[in-house]
């Protein structure tokens, strides 16, 4: 099904709900129609109306069918929801006809009710149908209407018939066509709406699709996927955070520890790749075990980790994470029965944390350190 069916499919759907609700509230607005009966009643009881009672009576009978019928068939799960319009304004129709069929009562502008009622359905067809079908039913009120009046107007009965079923053809004909073109009208801006709120909606997904997308590269970027420590993105997001909780405190110095740790080329050549991602792995637990709360760990990439904290005393402070390092690695591994060990070396920076220190040359002053080191442990090994 392509982007254009769906398209059709969701503005048939949004004129479908609303077919179904307007039907609904008119089903229960024509069952209270029925009230005008017994007011009516009333009134001819008052003198308003000269209507002989036996014959209201029949029109009241007659109107309560019209008007229950429809909401009882509703109830009883008998009248299917396409078919509801049709049997509402057909009863709203007989209702008028039964009105108009007394000439003591009359039509009156109750002939306009169903025409107008039909524009809610944005359907011109609907409209024009339900239109016809209500001229129908005021001829047929004429009809009867002139069977029992004493003619002074016109020589026959029929003539009279006849006139006024002409002059609500003009009136029926005219309003159906103001009633189609709004119902038109109507339909065409519903369809621009259900139009635009599908572009919303596209435009809503394609921003949820975005938004999902920046969070998963955000997080991707954020943490290291291998060892679950932060990223390069991660570190440098979390740095502002560690300087800003520190900055009043002017005893501590901000410092950065750039770490290598030492013979994963060796262990990625010797033992595979994947026992390569197992020493990072189990480094990156080392490091973790040997940080302070606050402090920031990091992998930016490779065997390369940097570590960032505050101190009073930066370099004591370096001295007891290099010494708890080692200790990790060198119970890591005695115990871990690999046929290999991971070892580090480390250098660090540190600053008073002015406004305008740069974290970048610290970090580069502090890389150079861990360099120095390596060398030193290389020379060591060697001799």
């Amino acid at each position: 099904m392509d982007e254009e069916q769906l398209k059709e499919l969701a503005r048939q759907a949004i004129f479908k709900n609303n077919e179904e609700r307007v039907s609904v509230i008119l089903i229960n607005t024509v069952r209270y129609f029925f009230i005008v009966y017994p007011i009516m009643l009333v009134f001819n009881m008052l003198g308003v109306f000269q209507i002989d009672p036996t014959q209201l009576y029949v029109d009241i009978v007659l109107g309560f069918v019209m008007t229950q019928t429809p909401y009882i068939l509703y109830r009883l799960g008998k009248l299917p929801v396409p078919a509801i319009k049709y049997v509402v304004c057909i009863a709203l129709d007989l209702t008028v006809l039964i009105m108009g069929a007394n000439e003591n009562i009359g039509i009156y502008m109750t002939y306009a009710l169903v025409p107008v009622i039909t524009i809610i359905y944005y359907n011109p067809k609907f409209t024009l149908i339900m239109s016809i079908v209500n001229y129908v039913c005021i001829v047929v009120a004429n009809y009867f209407r002139s069977a029992y009046m004493v003619q002074v107007e016109y020589d026959t009965n029929f003539m009279w018939f006849f006139s006024r079923s002409l002059g609500y053809l003009i009136e029926a004909i005219v309003m159906t066509i103001i009633c189609m073109a709004i119902a038109q009208a109507s339909h065409v801006l519903l369809v621009r709406i259900a139009s635009e709120k599908n572009r919303i909606d596209e435009l809503n997904s394609v921003n949820a699709f975005l938004t999902k997308s920046k969070e998963n590269l955000e997080k991707e970027h954020y943490y290291d996927n291998l060892t679950g420590i932060y990223g390069r993105y991660g570190f440098y997001s979390e740095l502002p955070k560690l300087i800003s909780s520190s900055r009043d405190d002017t005893s501590l110095k901000f410092f950065i520890v750039s770490i290598d740790m030492d013979g994963l080329k060796h262990i990625n050549d010797t033992f595979g790749h994947n026992e390569g991602d197992v020493s990072l792995k189990c480094f990156a637990d080392c490091l973790k075990a040997a940080s302070l709360p606050g402090e920031v760990i990091s992998r930016f990439g490779g065997d390369e980790y940097v570590l960032a904290g505050v101190a009073t005393d930066p370099d004591a402070r370096f001295a007891s994470l290099k010494d708890e390092l080692y200790k990790q690695m060198a119970h890591h591994n005695e115990n871990d029965g690999k046929p290999y060990e991971i070892g580090a070396s480390m250098g660090v920076a540190s600053t008073v944390m002015t406004e305008d220190f740069n974290i970048a040359d610290l970090y580069m002053e502090a890389d150079k350190k861990m360099y120095e080191d390596k060398k030193a442990r290389k020379k060591e090994r060697k001799n």
